[in-house]
């Protein structure tokens, strides 16, 4: 198995961990997938007519790091080392969610004038539910965060409405954030796991 090695310092924070050849072929293949399925899903919608080339750029900007961000911090090899031992990498999970919120949140809602009561339910949303998976038992673990993304994005539909062609955006950030990046890969190793009989 080989591995495409992400620079450290800059380069780090974009591309994220090492990923094998494999985890990054299915990476480029599935944004793109996702990236086009978006494009079709706006323009059905009405798409990005009247929007300011502003807001043009910033959702082009947000839709484009999130899609990116899922498929890397959702390879397995990115997830191993997100959820290192120890009080430095728990650290920068903390970080690592509360930045997210703020550099995804703010700009949509400061260009598209949401209100930054949009802005801070939904930051609270985020972490709140990160936190609450982070200290889940290990086993149950999977299963708050399908429930937590599920209750989050039904909510926005129903409390915290937008413009139909920014309806996607909540659903992949907390796709991105409780599933993909607080949310530990399942172990490979059977050894690893133990049976519900032992």
């Amino acid at each position: 198995m080989t591995t495409q090695s992400a620079p450290v310092g800059w380069r780090y924070a974009f591309l994220g961990p090492s990923r094998t050849r494999t985890e990054a072929i299915v990476g480029a293949a599935g944004g793109a997938l996702i990236i086009a399925l978006l494009i079709a899903y706006m323009q059905h919608t009405g798409g990005w007519q009247g929007w300011s080339a502003l807001q043009i750029v910033v959702v082009a900007i947000t839709g484009l790091d999130l899609v990116g961000g899922i498929f890397t911090i959702s390879a397995t090899t990115a997830s191993r080392r997100y959820h290192r031992s120890g009080s430095a990498a728990r650290r920068f999970r903390i970080g690592f969610v509360i930045a997210h919120a703020v550099l995804y949140l703010v700009p949509v809602a400061a260009v598209f004038g949401l209100g930054w009561t949009w802005m801070a339910v939904n930051a609270g949303l985020v972490v709140g539910a990160a936190a609450a998976i982070e200290s889940a038992p290990t086993d149950v673990k999977r299963m708050a965060a399908l429930c937590l993304t599920l209750a989050a994005s039904l909510a926005n539909l129903i409390w915290l409405p937008i413009p139909p062609a920014l309806a996607w955006l909540p659903v992949l950030l907390f796709v991105k954030i409780l599933v993909c990046f607080v949310l530990p890969a399942i172990p490979t190793d059977p050894r690893a796991t133990t049976s519900p009989t032992e």
